[in-house]
């Protein structure tokens, strides 16, 4: 292993060589910190990551690791108050696991919209703005509570490091198990 942590640039490729590799100090820190780069550039490189799913303003400090979705920090806290709560996490005050950079890399904005707001149609229904704490609360349990817009799409699930796809469900990283659709 090399100095540092090492690390692949493949998908779903370690930066500390492997699932049981010993690692001092360091190379623990060396391999979060690899994760959370490999997150700060899921906001960098996809031009939809970089407004909040949620309420569409600009500077997203949070990623709803329940969806994969990139979020700004009023929308973490709504998030969190829903039944059952979503799990969010900063971008830049905690670590990642490799699970979570994978679940993020295969989800992101553009593919939470065609899921979570599938059937959403801006004619007839408004997002929030982004100044009302009550408008976007109620969005967001309309949004995923109701699942009003939501719509089936071709899910991953997640086993280990390996990635199937399947139009019955795909995996929740919040409950760390499968959440099937058709509920």
């Amino acid at each position: 292993m090399a100095a540092g942590g090492g690390g692949g640039t493949g998908h779903g490729a370690g930066p500390g060589g492997g699932p049981g590799a010993r690692r001092g100090s360091a190379g623990r820190d060396a391999e979060a910190e690899v994760w959370c780069r490999r997150v700060r550039e899921l906001v960098s490189a996809v031009p939809a990551n970089r407004l909040c799913f949620e309420c569409g303003q600009r500077g997203v400090t949070y990623v709803d690791i329940s969806v994969g979705s990139l979020v700004c920090t009023g929308c973490s806290g709504a998030l969190r108050g829903l039944n059952p709560p979503h799990r969010v996490k900063s971008i830049s005050m905690t670590t990642f696991t490799e699970a979570e950079v994978l679940f993020l890399q295969a989800h992101g904005n553009e593919a939470c919209r065609r899921v979570w707001l599938g059937t959403f149609d801006p004619r007839t229904s408004l997002l929030p703005d982004s100044c009302d704490p009550q408008k976007v609360k109620e969005f967001l349990q309309e949004k995923y509570e109701k699942k009003r817009w939501y719509e089936k799409v071709w899910g991953h699930v997640y086993l280990g490091q390996h990635s199937v796809r399947t139009p019955q469900s795909i995996f929740c990283p919040l409950t760390a198990g499968t959440w099937h659709q058709n509920r």
